[in-house]
């Protein structure tokens, strides 16, 4: 996302490390749609339909207009497409849009950041929001309070010398100091590879001494294997990425290192959701060139097309209220309720 309102630009390659699970979706998808209920169908739906229209605004998707008949009616295509859609509708959403999404949520008064922290904690996302007089302000947690939280949970988590050592790949393509950004790539594999194999003999050890158990109780396929293997060999025979040298140092083209720190970030995060999550249950495919997950776009992409009005109009629905006048009341957490 380039332009978040939220999220500052130095958070978002943090949050790139964070997937926030299905089940966390799946719990605000439900309390969203609570808070879109009233006694009013047609106004139901036009809470529903905003909330599409803002989780499709952050992914520059198409809006869908809501224009009732001239009987003020919608028809019932229209209520089938709006209730898939929405259940939908956090699950296509990045990290950063998610994050986006919920803060967006909190900001207007329609879910409360002690219940939305509560739920980031047990998800063991390293993200917490705050309030301040300017609004809401989204904060990623610092490495003390990263490694507290991960021995505190009874789940795998992104072990918190992962994040720096990404945090030193992303410092080493900036300063140009790739010899550097070669030893961080290897050392993260050799970090993943003793949390994966996870007992304490492995913990003094090379990533060449256990590759091996290592090949054994992975969950990457053969080829990124080997990548890996590659990566932990030339860090040992490039000047100064392993060893002090008078040789000249590694130079890496541009593509190169970028290719280097988005490569491993997606390894790590693959052997994480293979591997070390066992709480996923059918969770989403992998990630499309877009950064979002296959499968986010189920529901239709172009909404459904009005089809002719029927003669009788016993079971019409009420009309909405306009969007540009959203209906009021409800409590400070669900403003969109009457």
């Amino acid at each position: 996302m380039r332009y978040p309102r939220f999220v500052t630009k130095k958070a978002v390659p943090l949050l790139e490390l964070e997937q926030p699970s299905v089940e966390l979706r799946t719990l605000f998808t439900r309390e969203l749609r609570e808070c879109c209920k009233t006694n009013d169908s047609a106004v139901t739906l036009t809470n529903m339909n905003d909330m599409i229209n803002r989780a499709r605004t952050l992914q520059c998707r198409k809006l869908f207009r809501l224009d009732s008949d001239d009987w003020g009616d919608y028809e019932t295509p229209v209520y089938a497409w709006h209730q898939g859609e929405f259940e939908l509708m956090l699950r296509g959403l990045t990290t950063v849009e998610f994050i986006e999404f919920v803060a967006e949520m909190v900001q207007d008064g329609y879910l409360n950041p002690g219940w939305v922290n509560k739920y980031f904690e047990e998800d063991e996302l390293a993200v917490r929001l705050g309030m301040t007089d300017r609004g809401v302000r989204v904060e990623v947690l610092p490495l003390a309070e990263l490694k507290e939280l991960a021995s505190s949970q009874n789940q795998p988590h992104w072990h918190a010398n992962i994040r720096l050592l990404v945090s030193r790949m992303e410092d080493a393509k900036t300063t140009g100091d790739h010899a550097s950004l070669l030893h961080a790539g290897a050392s993260i594999f050799e970090t993943l590879a003793k949390q994966v194999i996870g007992t304490t003999t492995v913990q003094n050890q090379t990533l060449g001494g256990i590759f091996t158990r290592y090949r054994k109780d992975s969950s990457l396929p053969e080829p990124v294997l080997d990548y890996i293997k590659d990566l932990y060999d030339r860090r040992g025979s490039e000047p100064l990425a392993a060893h002090g040298s008078l040789a000249e140092p590694p130079n890496l083209s541009e593509q190169e290192a970028v290719t280097l720190i988005e490569t491993t970030k997606a390894f790590v995060a693959i052997e994480y959701r293979l591997g070390l999550s066992s709480s996923a249950v059918e969770e989403i495919s992998p990630i499309h060139k877009t950064g979002r997950p296959a499968g986010a776009d189920t529901a239709a992409e172009n909404p459904p097309q009005d089809t002719p009005k029927p003669a009788a109009h016993a079971t019409s629905q009420p009309a909405a209220t306009p969007l540009s006048n959203p209906p009021k009341g409800g409590g400070p957490r669900n403003r969109l309720r009457t």
